[in-house]
């Protein structure tokens, strides 16, 4: 419940509504816009992928717990290598929805002309990439 006030905070900070939708989620500019299969890949593949992190996060957490309550060394190292794999897996599913992310941005970017803007900037410890879209 919490997460999905965060998410709708998010969603008053941009405005609300249709377009912070057609920002935040991949594949709803591209319906809209009449890109069926675009629309429809980039979306799947974005939940799906979110879905598998949900799902390896709650498993490394089991893992976790049962390497908490091992007695002996052997369990102990089986469920911890398990902990970490199922995190890696994780991570591996956030990079790549937030790469699917990317792409839909860079086609907003790309088929709005210019309505979108993307801007960049990379200091010596740190950097910042932000994202525009006029309505």
């Amino acid at each position: 419940m919490r997460k999905l006030a965060v998410l709708l905070f998010a969603l008053s900070l941009l405005g609300g509504g249709e377009k912070s939708v057609i920002i935040l989620v991949p594949g709803f500019y591209q319906l809209k816009q009449g890109k069926v299969l675009k629309g429809t890949v980039l979306a799947g593949a974005f939940f799906a992928l979110g879905a598998a992190a949900l799902v390896e996060n709650q498993r490394g957490y089991e893992y976790y717990a049962l390497y908490e309550k091992a007695t002996n060394k052997d369990d102990a190292v089986f469920y911890r290598e398990r902990t970490v794999k199922s995190f890696r897996r994780r991570n591996l599913y956030i990079l790549g929805a937030a790469l699917i992310w990317t792409v839909h941005i860079l086609d907003i970017r790309i088929s709005s002309g210019k309505r979108a803007k993307i801007r960049g900037k990379i200091e010596k410890n740190s950097a910042s990439l932000g994202f525009s879209y006029s309505f």
